[in-house]
């Protein structure tokens, strides 16, 4: 795994994550002991909490260790890959250290146990079993950049469609949307004309023009619309065409009709279901892990 600094800025761990082709770093002191993960997760929620761009402030934070998530949880070599599902979905992360006595051996992240359902979980469940909320993973190609944020956030999306009608005309993942350059050279959103026409009277000609300065919309970030996928496809099928296409989501159809959008975290949810731990046995471990560290 690839590290940076407490002290480094959001934008070199943007670009070492570019560099490298990842979605996760770990997190140094000054001494070198790890003391977070840092994602693009991360990153993303960072940029849509900062609001409008009249509440913004001229310095916001811009180092790391605004957006870390501390004390990642830990598990060990034998853990398996239900029980890893389980702890992201609990601590709500998408990455989890793997250590035996202290030792760091290495780190699971969502897309290794979406590698892994494509391999090993044929048959297990079809796309429509799998996907949720339907239709919440869709949004309008002039949503907003804070929008489309917080839907995926309080959603657990990592992938949203952007459609007109049934007709999908991009797709925007959680990989890509945070090198998305939003910001001007002022600091402030970057913005865009939208310009709308319309009819001065019944049956007439479309003449009237109405024009609003806004920041980007959906439609200035999303990336082509990758195939979509029918809702009776077999899950695994489905996540191996994610894979394939290098994107965190697929955009799913029922008869020709768009109903939502298909995701790797639908997938983590899926294996989570499996843990034979439950939950309140877990948070038990965390709880006593905490108290032998303090």
């Amino acid at each position: 795994a690839y590290t940076v600094s407490v002290k480094d800025s959001i934008a070199h761990a943007k670009n070492v994550m570019l560099r490298h082709k990842v979605n996760h770093l770990l997190v140094v002191d000054e001494e070198g002991n790890i003391v977070g993960v840092v994602s693009k997760r991360n990153i993303l929620r960072a940029i849509g909490k900062r609001g409008p761009i009249w509440r913004r402030k001229a310095a916001d934070p811009l180092f790391i260790e605004y957006v870390t998530t501390p004390s990642p949880p830990v598990l060990s070599p034998e853990a398996t890959v239900e029980e890893a599902a389980a702890t992201m979905v609990y601590h709500d992360v998408d990455v989890v250290l793997v250590e035996e006595d202290g030792k760091l051996l290495g780190i699971v992240t969502k897309d290794e146990l979406a590698k892994v359902f494509a391999e090993k979980y044929a048959g297990r469940a079809l796309v429509e079993n799998l996907m949720h909320p339907r239709r919440r993973g869709i949004v309008h190609p002039h949503s907003s950049f804070a929008h489309v944020v917080r839907l995926m956030e309080n959603y657990y999306l990592d992938a949203v469609v952007v459609a007109e009608g049934d007709k999908p005309l991009g797709l925007i993942t959680e990989s890509k949307m945070v090198f998305v350059p939003v910001e001007d050279r002022f600091g402030g959103f970057r913005k865009r004309r939208l310009v709308w026409v319309r009819k001065l009277e019944y049956g007439g000609r479309k003449m009237g023009r109405y024009v609003k300065i806004t920041p980007l919309v959906a439609e200035d970030f999303m990336m082509p619309a990758p195939p979509a996928v029918n809702s009776k496809m077999d899950a695994a099928e489905a996540v191996k065409l994610m894979l394939s296409h290098d994107v965190d989501g697929l955009p799913v159809v029922d008869n020709g009709r768009l109903i939502g959008v298909f995701t790797k975290s639908d997938v983590v949810r899926e294996l989570a279901r499996g843990a034979e731990v439950p939950v309140e046995e877990r948070m038990e471990r965390a709880v006593r892990r905490a108290s032998k560290k303090s």
